[in-house]
């Protein structure tokens, strides 16, 4: 896992209920969560360092959403390569098994590169549509519009909306450089540029 406590601790509460089940675990993230960690008594392989999670919580872009996809590419930037090779120095092949939020991309790498079995946790409904309560748009609407954007058709239309939007607008510069990232680590894991065998990605449980 990486980023906020909040992005953290949902799968330490996995990993500490799959301890309790006889299973070893291992949390790579960093080492800010190292309490966290022993309190479930979860092995911590620590990715980054304390000041760099410290300045990464306390940086304002986080908490604008404006801001908020150049604060995290920033940080990630940093550590996307720390994950990849900390998830391949602990893999034991035939019995690790990966749980990761599905846009993990170092872990994705790892299980691409090594055929490791794919668990993902979605933390929240933030990348899954729900007519029900609906997490997008990000930006509030009046209340009237309720019963427009909580429909069915009225998502679909926004989505459609909002993809029309970032069609016009060119990659910003923070995601070109995590694009590049990606493209880099792949050719460090003598990866192709793209996976080259169909469901190479495949997902065995979504969580």
């Amino acid at each position: 896992s990486w980023g906020t406590l909040g992005d953290t601790l949902p799968f330490i509460a996995v990993g500490a209920e799959l301890r309790r089940r006889g299973h070893e675990v291992a949390l790579v993230s960093s080492p800010a969560f190292g309490q966290q960690a022993r309190e479930a008594a979860l092995e911590l392989v620590p990715v980054g360092t304390l000041d760099e999670h410290r300045a990464f919580a306390q940086d304002p872009q986080l908490w604008d959403r404006d801001t908020v996809v150049k604060a995290v590419s920033k940080y990630w930037l940093r550590n996307a390569q720390g994950l990849y090779e900390a998830i391949v120095r602990i893999h034991r092949p035939g019995e690790t098994v990966l749980f990761a939020g599905p846009m993990n991309v170092s872990a994705r790498l790892a299980q691409e590169k090594l055929g490791i079995p794919f668990a993902a946790g979605l933390l929240s409904p933030s990348r899954m549509g729900s007519r029900f309560d609906p997490p997008h748009p990000s930006r509030p609407f009046p209340a009237w519009t309720d019963p427009f954007v909580r429909t069915r058709w009225g998502l679909r239309l926004l989505h459609r909306l909002r993809r029309a939007v970032h069609a016009r607008d060119p990659v910003g510069g923070s995601m070109m450089a995590a694009l590049e990232e990606v493209q880099r680590l792949r050719r460090m894991a003598d990866l192709p540029e793209r996976p080259a065998i169909p469901g190479a990605l495949r997902t065995e449980l979504l969580v």
